[in-house]
């Protein structure tokens, strides 16, 4: 019984060090801002990604018709 709770309270202990070592890594300015950084290029990649896939038609095939009309290409 005893070494159930000596081993509750090291499993315990070892989550507080755990804890601690976290926080102290994103207490860092430096960590803080890359992964503000990183957050905001992966917000801004999706949203253009999206916002492009969103727009009617194809632009290849604005470019042919494009170069087809100034041209005068066929298909």
């Amino acid at each position: 019984m005893a070494t159930m709770t000596s081993d509750a309270a090291v499993l315990v202990e070892e989550e507080v060090v755990r804890t601690g070592r976290v926080r102290r890594v994103f207490d860092n300015f430096l960590v803080r801002r890359l992964f503000r950084a990183f957050l905001t290029i992966f917000f801004v990649s999706s949203l253009i990604f999206f916002l492009v896939r969103l727009l009617p038609g194809n632009p290849v095939q604005v470019y042919i018709n494009q170069q087809m009309t100034q041209y005068g290409y066929s298909y």
